[in-house]
């Protein structure tokens, strides 16, 4: 299936942008009514990517940049094409966007549910499990040199 998937960095604030938040908050936010827009927490400079089937928006991930590396976070793939190679797919394009931008490391705050996809992507625990938003998350990072 991710051979017909493709990604790009979108506009923030464009149409794709709204798309993406609205798929987010969708898939990521607990409780309802929580929202990244009223919190503020995406920057302008922050890198927004989004992947299409056809031209249905269905995973969606945010890069900030932390000097020498990258922080990806709000990885978000449509439930129903979830456990497709999607989610595998659009990080593999965060990695490759990294390495070509000279980032030394890539790293996320996976909830514990999906400690299992980053350590089959090759990802490393790093740390103790904390509390983000009232959810486990663990720190995993992959290192690009």
């Amino acid at each position: 299936m991710n051979n017909s998937i493709h990604f790009k960095i979108i506009t923030f604030g464009g149409d794709e942008y709204k798309k993406s938040v609205a798929l987010r908050e969708e898939l990521l936010r607990k409780p309802p009514g929580s929202s990244f827009a009223s919190e503020g927490l995406e920057l302008k400079d922050d890198i927004h990517i989004a992947g299409f089937l056809g031209q249905e928006l269905c995973a969606t991930v945010v890069l900030v940049l932390e000097g020498d590396v990258l922080r990806m976070q709000r990885v978000a793939t449509k439930s129903h094409l979830q456990n497709k190679g999607i989610g595998s797919t659009l990080i593999a394009f965060c990695e490759e966007y990294a390495q070509k931008h000279g980032y030394k490391s890539i790293y996320c705050h996976a909830k514990g549910t999906a400690i299992p996809f980053y350590l089959k992507n090759k990802y490393v625990a790093e740390g103790e499990p904390f509390e983000e938003y009232g959810i486990s998350h663990q720190k995993m990072r992959k290192n690009l040199r």
